[in-house]
């Protein structure tokens, strides 16, 4: 999935899921979140 420059990635392994976004020029990767997928979204923090 990606969105604007956010990309999210699932696990194969694992039930988790990383929200990151790429800087080509930069060559970095930054990380917002990893959610795990197995928790109910209600339960997360806003």
């Amino acid at each position: 999935m990606k969105y604007r420059n956010l990309h999210a990635k699932p696990f194969k392994s694992f039930p988790y899921l990383v929200l990151f976004e790429t800087n080509e020029e930069e060559k970095t990767v930054f990380i917002y979140a990893i959610f795990n997928t197995h928790r109910n979204p209600t339960k997360y923090p806003k």
